[in-house]
């Protein structure tokens, strides 16, 4: 079976951004793409820059400061001190 029509057999699959359907990957990718394009969802990683802080990813996450708690949940491992966040880490959205 060829990559491409390895593609278009996937299961529907849906947008976490607003619950669209698409019956295939490629029309998934675009519309996120286009639609979505600085947004993260669940199960991207971010790598922190110099000065980004919890609350301020929970804000580009989440449009919500105060959920920066999800956020240290799912990376408890990671990080050591919700204060100070070395740049470089990479953190998985919840």
């Amino acid at each position: 079976m060829k990559k491409q029509e390895m593609f278009y057999r996937m299961e529907p699959k849906k947008c976490d951004g607003c619950n669209r359907e698409f019956k295939n990957y490629r029309g998934y990718v675009v519309h996120r793409i286009n639609k979505h394009k600085n947004r993260l969802f669940r199960g991207d990683r971010y790598t922190v820059k110099n000065g980004d802080h919890l609350y301020r990813i929970a804000v580009y996450r989440f449009d919500n400061g105060a959920r920066w708690r999800e956020i240290y949940e799912v990376n408890k491992e990671v990080i050591k001190n919700v204060d100070a966040i070395l740049p470089g880490t990479i953190l998985i959205m919840p």
